[in-house]
């Protein structure tokens, strides 16, 4: 089951450095690997965080006033993958 995002909002501004990213999921048991750039098509990849087992994950020392792009993909028990949409949001100019 594709996962859901929800904080930050989409394209939404003035969020910290070091902000928690949370999505939601319709299924248990999942695994999910959480992917940001500054790429829209995800491509150079900056974060690439594996095997987390909850529905957030906090991402440290971005850069102040720049706009990043995330999504996060979801596996199951079998190896299949489920790619969640990707969104945009900005960071503050103060941090």
């Amino acid at each position: 089951i594709r996962p859901a995002l929800v904080s930050p909002g989409k394209d939404q501004f003035g969020i910290p450095t070091s902000p928690t990213l949370v999505w939601t999921s319709a299924v248990q048991n999942l695994t999910y690997r959480l992917q940001l750039s500054k790429n829209p098509g995800m491509n150079n990849v900056l974060v690439d965080i594996q095997n987390i087992q909850s529905l957030q994950q906090q991402v440290s020392a971005l850069d102040t006033n720049a706009v990043y792009y995330w999504w996060v993909i979801a596996k199951n028990q079998a190896g299949s993958e489920d790619y969640s949409e990707i969104r945009g949001f900005a960071t503050s100019p103060q941090g």
